[in-house]
């Protein structure tokens, strides 16, 4: 057989052996098996398959203005202009939970050091801190004249920064909520 034959046969072979894969929940294999298809040789098949392997987070019902990883990078937290966070599972793209309370458009969301609180900054001049694994609020940080833009737990854990439209950048003890 000619090479361009021979780079055929091993194309076919590789797009019947992905759905096998797919189907045993192996989509990292997936995924090596598309990067390694001469990108001159694809299909139609290799573009489906592509896009399978690509998560799309739908639910939310308005904009979204951040996104971020967990620590261990299984889960993503999502703020919307919805005036909600979500939480999905990274690898399924699946939403995990909701965070509600918030009275306006959400600007900033992430996730604490060790994954287990969320700190989520409001247009509506507060932020709030959330248990991850439940999605209930715990305490909301408030004192704003302004939009909290930016929110961020500093890397030990035990502090939270957020900034503000009222022109300030505030520290808080993660554990008290005081500044």
């Amino acid at each position: 057989a000619s090479q361009k034959e021979t780079k055929q046969l091993l194309y076919a072979a590789d797009m019947n052996l992905i759905p096998a894969l797919w189907q045993a929940g192996n989509i990292s294999r997936v995924k090596e098996v598309l990067r390694e298809t001469d990108s001159k040789d694809i299909g139609f098949e290799w573009g489906y398959w592509n896009r399978q392997t690509h998560s799309v987070l739908t639910g939310h019902t308005d904009s979204v203005t951040s996104a971020s990883f967990s620590p261990d990078g299984f889960r993503i937290v999502t703020a919307s202009a919805d005036n909600t966070a979500r939480v999905w599972n990274a690898a399924t793209g699946k939403e995990m939970f909701e965070l509600v309370g918030h009275s306006d458009l959400l600007n900033s969301a992430s996730f604490s050091p060790d994954g287990l609180r969320i700190v989520t900054a409001s247009r509506g001049w507060t932020a709030r801190v959330w248990n991850a694994s439940t999605g209930k609020a715990m305490f909301e940080l408030e004192g704003y004249t302004g939009y909290v833009n930016s929110c961020s737990f500093s890397l030990d854990g035990l502090r939270i920064v957020t900034a503000s439209g009222d022109n300030t950048v505030l520290l808080w003890d993660a554990d008290f909520h005081r500044y």
